[in-house]
C-alpha cells in the first residue's frame, strides 16, 4: 500500500485485498476502506497527486489513460511516492525519457525510504556548507535546526557512540539533554561487569529511541579489493586497515 508518508493513510497496513477490475476501481476501493487515503492520494481538485506512481509488476499504470484498463486476476498493485522538492527549472531528465525507464526491485526499494516532508506540514530548506563552516556553526556554536553529517569512529564500541548524547559531553552537538540518560550513562561507564554494562547500553538506546530527535545510520566498511598475489589481510570493519600482515604469495 505504498511507502514513505502515504503508508500512514492506510492505518500503517502494508497490504490490503481490494476487489476491482481496473486501477480506478482499486483506488475507489482503497478510499472506501481507508477514508484517510483520499487525502494522501488525491489533491484538492480530485486528481491523483503528481508524486504518486502506480505499478502493476514492472508496468507503470500511473497515467489516467490506464485507469480503466482491465487487470489480470490477483494483480499486485504498488503505490509509490517519488522524491519531492527541487526547483521549477527544466528537469535534467526529460519526461519522455523518464517514461521509458522502468524500476527494478532494488530501485523500488530505494524509493521506499523517501519521506515527503511538505505533505506533513514540514517546510525544509537544505543549506549545503563546507566542512569548516559546519564545524564552526553546527559543531561548535550549535547554530542549526537540523543537520545531516557523516561521522567516523576509530573505536567501534557502544561507548563511542552513546556517550555523544551525554549533556555534559563536549561533542554532543545535537544538544540532547536528558537527566535519566545522564544517570544511566554514568552507571554504564563505571560498570565493570560486561552483562550489566550491556543492559545499561540497551537502556540508553531505548532512551534515545523514545526521546531523541535524531538517528544514526551506520554504513559499515565491508568491502576490500586486493591485487592478485597478495594474502594475509585481516579485515576489521573500520575506516583504517592494518596492512602489516600483507605478503606476496
Amino acid at each position: 500500500l505504498g511507502f514513505g508518508f502515504i503508508f500512514l493513510f492506510f492505518e500503517r497496513n502494508a497490504e490490503a485485498e481490494i476487489e476491482g477490475n481496473t486501477i480506478e476501481e482499486i483506488l475507489n476501493g482503497l478510499v472506501k476502506t481507508y477514508p484517510d487515503a483520499k487525502r494522501g492520494l488525491y489533491d484538492e481538485n480530485g486528481k491523483l497527486r503528481s508524486f504518486i506512481r502506480i505499478f502493476a509488476g514492472q508496468k507503470d499504470l500511473t497515467e489516467q489513460i490506464h485507469h480503466k484498463e482491465p487487470l489480470d486476476k490477483e494483480t499486485e498493485i504498488l503505490l509509490l511516492p517519488l522524491i519531492a522538492g527541487g526547483s521549477g527549472e527544466e528537469p535534467l531528465i526529460p519526461d519522455e525519457r523518464r517514461k521509458e525507464v522502468s524500476l527494478d526491485d532494488n530501485e523500488v526499494e530505494r524509493f521506499n525510504k523517501h519521506l515527503l516532508l511538505r505533505e506533513i506540514g514540514v517546510n525544509a530548506t537544505v543549506d549545503p556548507v563546507d566542512w569548516n563552516t559546519w564545524l564552526e556553526d553546527v559543531y561548535s556554536n550549535r547554530n542549526f535546526q537540523s543537520t545531516v553529517t557523516g561521522l567516523t569512529s576509530d573505536n567501534m564500541t557502544a561507548r563511542k557512540l552513546l556517550e555523544r548524547f551525554g549533556s555534559q559531553v563536549g561533542n554532543n552537538f545535537t544538544n540532547y539533554s536528558n537527566n535519566e540518560y545522564d544517570e544511566i550513562l554514568a552507571q554504564a561507564l563505571s560498570a565493570v561487569d560486561d552483562a550489566e554494562q550491556t543492559e545499561l547500553y540497551r537502556a540508553l538506546e531505548r532512551n534515545l529511541t523514545e526521546n531523541a530527535a535524531n538517528v544514526y545510520l551506520q554504513d559499515m566498511a565491508d568491502l576490500v579489493a586486493l591485487r592478485s598475489g597478495l594474502s594475509g589481510l585481516t579485515f576489521y570493519p573500520i575506516y583504517v586497515l592494518d596492512i602489516s600482515t600483507l605478503e606476496w604469495t
